[in-house]
């Protein structure tokens, strides 16, 4: 009898460790496979101090030809290689906490795209979580006013943009690579302009004052109420950010682009 419960005794506890054992193996299998969706949908690149001064001296995107009087003006230069000498030493090394937190919340913002239910004939979340971030860094303001933007597929950002919460932190990189997006699919981005009703109205030129952008095309636009729509310098600007938009006040009417940037930023970050 007593050689018959040792053997039943035994027979339990190799089912109870086989069982524990699957349970352990099955909870870090998951989270192996969440760390590997973490490395490798959210994959960044930092671009090192001597790359991001590349991008910004070489002006491969052609930004700078973009520039009018009061874009100098408002950057306190009188020419580009002015300009040029001004933001050659802006570029600066993230450091590994700085590194870190970016990386945490791309992965964050990655997670909410691939999770949002929802596409447009003008954006795809999912294609969108697909486009490799590009992270350059520069410090101080001498370099477009310390605002964040993007040259290319780079994402530019400053010490000022990373005093933000973490927060306003990823409405600002989501809000980027957006821009990357319709950079990358520009007829998706005329799919919104067309559904929004927007339409051109002109060429910018000189005269319009209007703010040089990296992150739109070379266009006014007016909008579905016929309003113009811009960003202009005040007279005289002290800097980049000396501006009154029209037809409102706020970013948002600055651009069809920035509309599209900005409602989308909203309304992914906003669903649960």
């Amino acid at each position: 009898m007593n050689d018959t419960i040792c053997i039943i005794f035994f027979i339990i506890m190799i089912i109870m460790i086989f069982m524990w054992k699957n349970i352990i193996d099955f909870i870090f299998h998951k989270k192996e496979i969440k760390d590997h969706f973490i490395n490798e949908g959210s994959s960044v690149i930092f671009l090192t101090p001597h790359e991001t001064q590349k991008i910004i001296l070489d002006d491969k995107d052609n930004y700078y030809s973009t520039f009018f009087i009061y874009d100098y003006l408002a950057r306190k230069v009188k020419s580009l290689d002015e300009y040029k000498d001004k933001i050659k030493n802006s570029p600066k090394e993230l450091n590994e906490n700085q590194k870190k937190r970016i990386t945490k919340l791309i992965s964050e913002i990655d997670h909410q795209l691939l999770s949002y239910p929802y596409s447009y004939s003008y954006f795809s979340p999912k294609k969108c979580s697909k486009i490799k971030w590009k992270i350059g860094y520069t410090e101080g303001r001498n370099y477009e006013g310390g605002l964040p933007h993007t040259r290319g597929d780079i994402i530019m950002i400053t010490n000022h943009v990373l005093d933000q919460s973490d927060e306003d932190l990823k409405g600002t990189l989501l809000h980027e690579k957006i821009h990357i997006y319709q950079k990358k699919n520009m007829d998706e981005s005329e799919k919104y302009i067309e559904e929004q009703k927007y339409r051109k109205w002109k060429r910018r030129d000189e005269q319009d004052r209007v703010r040089a952008n990296p992150d739109t095309d070379d266009y006014i636009y007016m909008n579905s109420k016929g309003e113009i729509c811009k960003s202009v310098y005040n007279q005289n600007p002290k800097d980049l950010e000396d501006t009154k938009t029209y037809p409102n006040d706020s970013q948002e009417s600055e651009h069809p682009l920035e509309n599209m940037a900005i409602t989308l930023e909203k309304i992914i970050l906003s669903h649960l």
